[in-house]
C-alpha cells in the first residue's frame, strides 16, 4: 500500500534522527505541512475557508505556529479575518461551551478518525482545528504501521529513540491484532521507563545535602524534561 509504505519510510527516518515518541513527531510534521500549504496555496481557497469557518479557525497552538513562517503575516491576517467575520456572525447564536485545549481537541479528533475508519465511513467535514485533523490522521497511520512492523524491525530503533509517549502507547496497546507487537511495546517501555525512574531518583537524591558531593550522571538533568515529554507528548510550548 502506497500510504503505508510512505509512513513506514517516515518512521524509519524519524526514529533515526529524533529522540522521543516518533508518532508525536510525525503528527507535528503533518500539522506543520498543512499550515505551510494553507499559507502558500489555500489561503484564498473556498474549500479551505469553509473548513476554517466550520471549526472557527485553528486551535491556539496551530494559530500561533502560523506566525513562525517567515514573511507570511499577510496570509495569517487573511485567515484571521475570515474566522473573525464568522465569529461576528455567530454572536446572535446561543452560547457554545468553551473550546477545550488544543491537545484535548487533537485527542478527540484522533478518536473520531479511528471510529470513522472502523465503520468504513467518511469522517465528514472537520469540526475541530483542520491542522489537528491532519495531525491526528498522520498519527493514526504511523502508529498502526509502527505496531505492525515492530517485532524484529522497528523495535531496536524505537528503543534507541526513547519509545512512545504515554498517550500513543496506550492507543497502540488497544489496537486490534498484532499481539507480538503489543507485547514487544510493553517490554521496551518497561525497560526505558524503569531506567528513567532511576535517573529521576538520582537527581532527587543529590538535593539531599548528604549526597551533593556525588558526581552527576549523564541523563540526570534531562530526566525531568524527558518524563514530561513521555507523560504529555513531544509537543513544544506545553
Amino acid at each position: 500500500m502506497q500510504t503505508a509504505s510512505a509512513i513506514y519510510q517516515q518512521l524509519h527516518s524519524v526514529l533515526a534522527t529524533k529522540q522521543g515518541c516518533p508518532v508525536c513527531h510525525i503528527g507535528m510534521q503533518a500539522g506543520h505541512q498543512y499550515l505551510d500549504g494553507l499559507l502558500w496555496e489555500s489561503v484564498n481557497d473556498a474549500g479551505a475557508r469553509g473548513e476554517l469557518t466550520a471549526s472557527l479557525g485553528l486551535c491556539g497552538r496551530h494559530s500561533r505556529e502560523l506566525l513562525t513562517f517567515p514573511g507570511e503575516r499577510l496570509g495569517v491576517a487573511i485567515i484571521q479575518r475570515v474566522v473573525l467575520v464568522e465569529a461576528l456572525q455567530r454572536l446572535d447564536a446561543p452560547p457554545v461551551p468553551k473550546r477545550p485545549s488544543w491537545i484535548v481537541r487533537l485527542r478527540e479528533c484522533w478518536r473520531h478518525l479511528r471510529r470513522s475508519a472502523a465503520r468504513n465511513e467518511d469522517s465528514g467535514p472537520p469540526i475541530l482545528c483542520p491542522a489537528c485533523t491532519q495531525q491526528a490522521r498522520a498519527e493514526s497511520w504511523a502508529l498502526t504501521e509502527l505496531v505492525e512492523h515492530l517485532p524484529g524491525d522497528l523495535d531496536a530503533p524505537l528503543l534507541a529513540a526513547g519509545g512512545l509517549c504515554w498517550t500513543h502507547l496506550q492507543t497502540a496497546l488497544n489496537l486490534p491484532g498484532q499481539k507480538d507487537g503489543r507485547r514487544r511495546l510493553v517490554d521496551i517501555h518497561r525497560r526505558l521507563w524503569g531506567d528513567l525512574v532511576g535517573l529521576l531518583d538520582a537527581f532527587i537524591r543529590k538535593y539531599d545535602y548528604r549526597f551533593r558531593h556525588e558526581p552527576s550522571v549523564d541523563g540526570e538533568q534531562a530526566s525531568i524534561e524527558r518524563a514530561l515529554d513521555i507523560l504529555t507528548g513531544e509537543y513544544p510550548n506545553r
